[in-house]
């Protein structure tokens, strides 16, 4: 009985799909894509463990806030199981929501095993494709949401697992063949065009017929970027990720730290309704951003171990700025020696342990392999490097850090730390930086064992090939 029933599946699938192939789906304002993955690398400690519960409530909140939702938005989701054997790894029905709820036939665009892991590189980007034919829209934001270890990697960071390696270069890979998508098949500027289906259509711009100037511009932005990505995911606002995806991405929302989710914590699915309907103002992206540190702050009574969760909005735009002054300052720095240059960067690391176990420290905030840039910059302008250099040598020096300093400015929008009232905030800047930690600084080991089990695939990050930042991050590297 279970085979004629998959069959019927299948076939009702089908049906659904010619008939939108005849009937294609209205373009909407937005279009708000959500990808959850409860997939995770054995291999590896995480500090939140067994996300397939806490996965099932969060497409419920989305699910909720989605049918009170206006009717410019469409809301979609995707669901990656942690078990390839008892769950679905393919999930092939994706729910199609707001105004209507139903399903919507998702057909694979690659071939995936069914008893192995899910390669969430290829996944993502048949996800998007599959966004783009069903939910055609002027605007996109994309929330993501699962494992991460920052500049390590995306959902499972290491080799663990038997699929190619995922991370922070498969993301990058996906949006830009969803930005190629959206370019190739868009309205051109709001005229009406030929669509993907062959059907006439215009760009619609939200917020109604006298549209934010700002907005309108980003529905006939020729670039086509994604407007917003928000990441649901520890560790996740580092240069590494703001390079890897400035080319497809307009702005991203992220924390420098651990960011909690699911059952351990009571009301930890972020505000979807209030984050849908925030999407219709053009100040969509900060208006986002206070929701989720309001969201935070509300509910922190019921946080546990953190002391502080920091949420950050970045401009993207403003990385192709940053990368000149970042790679002068890369280099000037390399050339100290190791003697001179620790104790200059050693204060930007920000990492918070519970040492009452030496032994198994447990990570409160931040993470020891993250520098805090910003940080960085200002314990530079405080020295006089190089130390045995001439007075002009020195007056670069701190041209260069005050260059880079400018540019970090423009591209950390919004920055807040979401605390109990009246506690003393840690003092995350926006935007970090993956830097081995030295032998005798104490450290967690999360993000470092990520990386050791990815070396070649961090060194072949945008910010390494743009910046060198390998000659500092991978300086303590043991061989």
């Amino acid at each position: 009985m279970g085979f004629f029933e998959d069959i019927g599946d299948e076939l009702k699938g089908f049906v659904e799909w010619l008939w939108n192939k005849a009937d294609p789906p209205e373009r909407k304002s937005w279009c708000a894509a959500f990808y959850f993955v409860a997939q995770e690398d054995a291999t590896l400690d995480y500090p939140e463990t067994t996300l397939d519960q806490k996965m099932s409530d969060a497409v419920a909140a989305v699910t909720l806030a989605a049918s009170a939702v206006k009717d410019d938005v469409h809301v979609v989701y995707r669901t990656v199981p942690s078990d390839p054997v008892t769950s679905d790894p393919v999930a092939k029905v994706v729910r199609f929501l707001g105004p209507e709820t139903g399903s919507k036939f998702f057909p694979d665009c690659y071939d995936p095993s069914t008893l192995s892991f899910l390669d969430t590189g290829k996944d993502l980007t048949c996800f998007l494709n599959w966004v783009y034919r069903w939910c055609p829209a002027d605007h996109y934001a994309i929330f993501i949401w699962g494992h991460s270890f920052g500049p390590a990697g995306l959902f499972e960071p290491g080799s663990g697992l038997n699929l190619p390696k995922p991370g922070l270069a498969a993301l990058r890979e996906a949006f830009e063949q969803f930005q190629a998508t959206r370019k190739a098949g868009d309205p051109d500027n709001g005229k009406p065009n030929v669509d993907r289906e062959g059907n006439s259509s215009t760009t619609t711009s939200p917020g109604g017929s006298d549209p934010d100037a700002a907005v309108e511009a980003w529905a006939n932005d020729p670039d086509k970027k994604i407007e917003i990505v928000l990441f649901q995911d520890c560790w996740m606002s580092t240069l590494e990720t703001a390079f890897e995806i400035a080319d497809s991405t307009a702005r991203m929302v992220a924390s420098q730290s651990l960011i909690p989710i699911g059952r351990l914590y009571a009301n930890f699915m972020w505000p979807y309704s209030d984050l849908l309907k925030a999407l219709s103002a053009a100040s969509f992206a900060e208006d986002m951003t206070n929701l989720i540190v309001q969201f935070y702050v509300d509910h922190f009574a019921e946080v546990l171990l953190l002391p502080s969760i920091p949420v950050t909005l970045l401009d993207l735009s403003k990385v192709s700025g940053l990368q000149p002054p970042l790679s002068a300052l890369v280099t000037k720095l390399a050339s100290l020696s190791a003697a001179e240059r620790r104790p200059l960067m050693e204060p930007a690391r920000l990492a918070v342990l519970d040492s009452t176990n030496p032994f198994d420290p447990i990570l409160l905030a931040g993470d020891g392999a993250l520098l805090d840039i910003l940080k960085l910059c200002a314990g530079l302008k405080s020295a006089l490097w190089p130390a045995l250099g001439s007075l002009a040598a020195q007056t670069a020096a701190q041209q260069a850090v005050l260059d880079v300093e400018t540019e970090l400015g423009k591209l950390v929008t919004l920055n807040k730390e979401a605390q109990p009232a009246a506690a003393v905030p840690l003092g995350f800047q926006g935007v970090s930086a993956f830097h081995w930690p030295p032998v005798g600084v104490a450290t967690d080991d999360f993000i470092t064992a990520a990386v050791r089990l990815s070396i070649s695939a961090y060194r072949n990050l945008e910010l390494i090939k743009q910046t060198g930042w390998d000659q500092l991050g991978l300086e303590h590297k043991p061989f």
